[in-house]
């Protein structure tokens, strides 16, 4: 019995250590692909850009977005809660390699993978600290909020350190 039980648990972690890391069907880090980028460009390359390894947008030209440029700008200013201004809005179509689960994962996951979003960078006129919990300062000078095209329903927000 106790054989079982140790043979049970080994297993569940190794489940949940797989889970984590991405799983044994998809690698911890998945492939990105476009072009390396410190920041979202205007306009976006036709092969996409890869900012940070934080996300990939790829444009579409072809896409019809149910929420204009200027609708969504003001839809993400309600989620910045730092004054900055808006250097950059771009649709296209993104995925957040950390958003996704592992192919085999029976647990629903809320990814970004391939969705037509806007992005919408703001800049701060100088790095602001957007640490949550602890004690060690995280400085940011730039925050991404993407928005569905469709319903502008916020996808995630992303501050780049």
């Amino acid at each position: 019995m106790l054989v079982v039980m140790k043979r049970l648990a080994a297993a569940l972690t190794i489940a949940v250590l797989a889970s984590c890391s991405g799983g044994p069907d998809r690698p911890a880090t998945a492939p990105t692909g476009g072009e390396p980028v410190d920041r979202l460009p205007n306009p976006i390359p036709a092969m996409g850009v890869n900012v940070h390894g934080d996300f990939t947008v790829v444009p579409d030209p072809t896409a019809l977005p149910g929420v204009s440029r200027e609708q969504a700008i003001a839809v993400a200013h309600q989620y910045s809660n730092v004054e900055g201004s808006v250097v950059v809005a771009q649709l296209g179509r993104v995925t957040i390699p950390s958003s996704l689960p592992p192919v085999s994962s029976p647990v629903p996951y809320d990814s970004v993978e391939d969705e037509l979003c806007w992005v919408v960078a703001f800049e701060f006129p100088a790095a602001i600290d957007v640490h949550v919990g602890g004690t060690t300062p995280a400085y940011a000078s730039r925050h991404y909020v993407i928005l569905d095209a469709t319903t502008a329903q916020m996808r995630r927000g992303i501050f780049e350190t």
